[in-house]
């Protein structure tokens, strides 16, 4: 019974004659802006020729900064981890976690000397 009346609740509003207007226009706006768009490509239309900047060195930039950032703080997570677990194990020699510490400390202040140098 509910599978019935959902559906035919569904198929009614789909048949309703103001949707069927509103989605025919919808559908006739999209259709006249690509073949729009495909007449400025191939230069069919008057109108101001296609130029395209791509701004890619200022996003490859930052891509990169972003990278190297995450990778050093999630690094430095990591060797921060693996000493505190170190440390609480009793089967590790005493270097392995000083070792941890000191390389998680290198990378924090490679880190924060990374977004000191950034701005």
């Amino acid at each position: 019974k509910f599978l019935t009346r959902w559906t035919v609740k569904r198929m009614s509003g789909a048949l309703n004659p103001k949707t069927l207007v509103y989605q025919s226009q919808k559908l006739k706006v999209r259709a006249v802006r690509i073949l729009e768009a495909v007449e400025h490509l191939i230069g069919a239309s008057p109108g101001q020729k296609l130029v395209v900047n791509f701004r890619a060195n200022s996003l490859e930039d930052i891509v990169r900064h972003t990278g190297r950032r995450l990778a050093l703080g999630l690094t430095a997570a990591a060797s921060v981890l693996a000493s505190g677990l170190t440390v609480m194990a009793t089967a590790v020699a005493e270097w392995v976690p000083i070792t941890f510490g000191v390389v998680a400390g290198l990378l924090t202040v490679g880190l924060v000397i990374d977004l000191l140098r950034g701005r």
